[in-house]
Parts: structure tokens; sequence; C-alpha cells
């Protein structure tokens, strides 16, 4: 089995070759629950808690049937919520499909017809209307 070296905050370990980020994740706020993990303006949020929203999120999203490879669209700002949602359906064994909140309602409504996420991680105020408002969203 191979294995890497790999710097997580500061710390040098060996880590098997066959983790998935998520489980380093998870390595990281069992060991160092209290440490930050996010810095955004004024908010700070604790690995603990971090790795709470993400597991909330990953509960709800296999709850309304998201399954290893589904897709799910993410239209949301650069946020906690944001790498919370990422770390929620990577958790849920789906992969994102990145839509910028800052786009065209046209753009967006491409990448969604294109790739055909059955979910939309977002805040209802991205939406921006048919067709991207028919597709089932999850609300951060």
């Amino acid at each position: 089995m191979r294995r890497d070296l790999v710097n997580l905050s500061a710390t040098l370990e060996w880590v098997e070759r066959t983790m998935y980020l998520t489980q380093l994740f998870e390595r990281k706020a069992s060991a160092s629950p209290d440490a930050l993990a996010i810095a955004c303006a004024a908010r700070r949020i604790n690995y603990r808690e971090l790795n709470l929203q993400a597991d909330l999120i990953a509960e709800g999203l296999q709850d309304a049937g998201v399954t290893a490879g589904c897709l799910v669209g993410v239209l949301l700002d650069r946020s906690p919520e944001m790498v919370a949602g990422l770390l929620g359906i990577w958790k849920a064994g789906g992969g994102y499909v990145p839509l910028d909140p800052a786009a065209s309602v046209n753009q967006i409504s491409f990448v969604l017809e294109d790739a055909a996420p059955p979910f939309v991680l977002t805040r209802k105020s991205f939406l921006p209307g048919p067709p991207a408002s028919a597709c089932p969203t999850y609300n951060c």
C-alpha cells in the first residue's frame, strides 16, 4: 500500500493513499475539534462546528436521495456554508457541479441543463428562476 507525506495544519504525517479527503478532514476534526477551521470576515468556525454542519448536510442529501456518484449543483458564494456543503456532498458520496451566483441566468440554466444534477445546494436568494428553480434544492 502506498503512503504519501501530507501537511495538515503544519503537522507532517504519513497517511494511507487510499484515504478519502473526508476521512482526513474527520481525522483532523477529531484530533483538534476546537482548532480554527475557517475564518471568513468576522466569522470563525472550528473543526467541530464545520464537521457537524457537513454531517447535517450529508444526512439531508442522503435522505433526499443522493447516493454514490450522484451530482449535486452548488450555487453558493465563497463562504463557510460552501465549504460545509462541499464536505457534506462528498460525505454523502456525491460529486459537485459548481454554479456561480454572479453568472447570468442563461449561464446557470445552461450548466444545469447540461450536467442535469438532480439537486442544487443553495440559498433561495441565489436561484435565478426557471428552469433552474425547477431543480430540487437543499438549502444551506
